[in-house]
């Protein structure tokens, strides 16, 4: 269904922007295209803003197949050298990730991947299409010790320095720490390890055991494993709703899953995110699907999702933000307060408010070490820290 409520008052490339970023452009938007193309295009805006998106390989794809005779030579270069060095990196990390799965399996380790380069392939049907930065691996508990041994092998290390084996052992045993970014020593492969999604920065997650839902694809011929479509699209609203939607590229995410599996019912899919707890995040990330991207979603779930008010500001909001004259990353104060609005239920909020001001993180163990006996202090340091920082802030902006 296309939308029946797009943005207002977008710029000519920002309009051009999205009507390029699906993997395939219809006759409508082919037309719409033209029209822009038109128009007085600032191409450097346009540029820059497909960067900040991700969506490079999109927009040059479709620009070149639909009207490339309406593109200035030196731009039609740049946008060219762009996709080369996107797709480049693609196929390294993707090669780089299926040797990385081979060494797991060989060890007897259960690795999951999802996102980045297997997107890329299952539903972009290119690894070049999609802008990906890192890779995401998803194991379970038990291995994480020796995962990460492997990983070190490897080249890899942790970018969080530990003081010792204890703080470390911590981190890795607790419930609320789920995942640690790992950058190997030539600095080209940033790799995200996860076993599992609970962290400090969720309140829930117990309903989601994400290596209970698996499928197979295959990647560059090789069979693997990854999270199937349905619980995908649970970690990418999860995902798109923690950090406050603001790329169009994990929009476009949601837009193209919704566009090949049309067979799936998308009732019981938001049905069961209300169960879970995590309905606004879900229905919001469709909605945005829907209105910035024309994707396509059962008559019945788009009228439940568009009576509801707070989904419907909440998106607006988001849209606002995706386009702000002065666009900057949002920090992690607004970040966390716009994930506190998308939780729906009272204990969940309360749960995340108390994971944020209590639970210890590595900036405390880094600001004053402690020996492991006395490691039920950090419960303490940790919220007179926020006080402190937050206090001196307060102070200098009324003062």
């Amino acid at each position: 269904m296309k939308s029946t409520t797009p943005p207002k008052g977008l710029r000519p490339e920002e309009d051009l922007l999205l009507c390029c970023s699906r993997t395939s452009v219809d006759s409508e938007s082919a037309e719409k295209i033209r029209v822009l193309l038109e128009k007085e295009i600032n191409w450097s805006y346009l540029i820059d803003t497909a960067l900040r998106h991700g969506l490079i390989p999109l927009l040059y794809r479709n620009l070149i197949t639909t009207h490339l005779d309406a593109i200035p030579n030196g731009v039609l270069e740049k946008l060219r050298k762009y996709f080369l060095i996107n797709a480049s990196r693609n196929i390294y990390l993707t090669e780089e990730l299926i040797k990385l799965l081979h060494l797991f399996e060989k060890h007897g380790i259960t690795a999951i991947t999802y996102r980045g380069p297997t997107m890329a392939a299952s539903i972009y049907g290119d690894i070049t299409l999609r802008q990906f930065y890192d890779l995401d691996i998803l194991i379970q508990n038990k291995d994480v010790s020796s995962t990460k041994e492997l990983l070190v092998s490897q080249g890899y290390h942790p970018i969080l320095n530990f003081n010792n084996a204890a703080e470390e052992a911590v981190y890795f045993g607790s419930p609320y720490k789920r995942s640690l970014h790992f950058v190997r020593e030539d600095g080209k492969t940033p790799l995200d390890l996860h076993w599992g999604i609970e962290s400090r920065y969720l309140s829930f997650g117990k309903g989601l055991d994400l290596l209970e839902h698996l499928e197979q694809i295959f990647l560059n011929g090789q069979a693997i494993k990854t999270i199937n479509t349905e619980y995908l699209i649970y970690l990418l609203c999860i995902h798109g709703a923690q950090h406050r939607w603001m790329q169009i590229n994990w929009i476009c995410d949601i837009a193209e899953l919704m566009k090949h599996r049309r067979d799936m019912d998308w009732e019981e899919i938001i049905h069961r995110a209300h169960a879970l707890g995590i309905y606004r995040m879900v229905s919001c990330g469709f909605l945005l699907a829907v209105w910035l991207l024309d994707a396509g979603l059962q008559e019945k779930v788009l009228q439940r999702i568009k009576v509801d008010p707070w989904v419907q500001s909440m998106t607006h909001q988001v849209i606002r933000k995706l386009f702000d004259s002065k666009p900057e990353r949002p920090g992690r104060f607004e970040r966390q307060m716009f994930y506190l609005k998308m939780i729906e239920r009272i204990e969940d909020k309360a749960r995340y408010c108390f994971n944020l001001v209590m639970l210890p993180t590595h900036a405390e163990w880094s600001t004053i070490p402690l020996p492991k006996p006395l490691y039920s202090l950090y419960y303490v340091v940790r919220p007179a820290r926020l006080a402190g920082k937050y206090t001196q802030k307060l102070f200098k902006y009324f003062y």
